[in-house]
């Protein structure tokens, strides 16, 4: 399920953050400090987070 307000495509002001988000989720991940499921769990609720407050301010 996507949470986009513009037909289906990404918000591009959250590329960069989402980015820098998949990243850490990745190092996490490579450092052993959260199991691959976690990371990624973590960094989608984030990325979410973030797509459904920009949606907020393009309503």
């Amino acid at each position: 399920m996507n949470s986009y307000n513009n037909g289906g495509k990404p918000p591009l002001r959250i590329f960069p953050e989402a980015r820098q988000i998949v990243e850490q989720a990745m190092e996490e991940i490579i450092h052993g400090a959260k199991p691959v499921e976690q990371a990624l769990t973590d960094a989608e609720k984030e990325i979410t987070e973030k797509i459904q407050a920009y949606n907020k301010t393009v309503q």
